[in-house]
């Protein structure tokens, strides 16, 4: 029987995946912390891989504590929708650390777009208000990459000619 709801939610500090049944009661939850990293001041940064692996295995518990994925009539799935991720789009390997929506390392762009009277069209185009990092970047149709130059010429992408994948997650 399909009568259960997958909720994944991949957060700032920890993943969890949540069942419910359609009378919207909690049937099983599983979490895992995430770490965080601290490069340099004002920088914010997680394993794209940990976000990944640890997500797949609360998924993977509640699910198989509910009877199998026969018993999961939807998925839902919320995240962070500012951390970045950069990535080989051939191997699908992230190429660093994601940078995290905490992260600041683009304020000073950030706050030119604000002086400059940009706000309302990043918010337009985001739904959010300028000062956020990343997205702010992809508005102005620019990969947050342009800025943080963490990747960019990445030793990977470079050797075999890979092609760059990188989004806000």
């Amino acid at each position: 029987m399909t009568d259960l709801i997958l909720v994944l939610d991949a957060g700032t500090t920890s993943t969890r995946a949540m069942l419910f049944a359609p009378d919207g009661a909690l049937k099983g939850v599983a979490q895992q912390e995430l770490t965080q990293y601290y490069p340099q001041p004002g920088w914010v940064e997680h394993d794209a891989a940990e976000i990944w692996d640890k997500t797949l295995a609360c998924a993977r518990q509640v699910v198989e504590a509910a009877g199998g994925a026969s018993r999961i009539a939807a998925i839902g799935i919320t995240n962070q929708r500012e951390t970045v991720v950069a990535w080989d789009k051939g191997t699908g390997q992230p190429l660093h650390h994601a940078l995290v929506w905490q992260d600041r390392r683009t304020a000073d762009f950030c706050a030119s777009l604000r002086e400059n009277g940009q706000e309302p069209v990043v918010q337009a185009a985001t739904g959010l208000g300028n000062g956020r990092i990343l997205v702010d970047l992809e508005a102005f149709g620019r990969r947050p990459c342009d800025r943080c130059q963490q990747c960019q010429p990445h030793p990977a992408l470079a050797a075999g000619g890979g092609e760059l994948g990188c989004r806000a997650v």
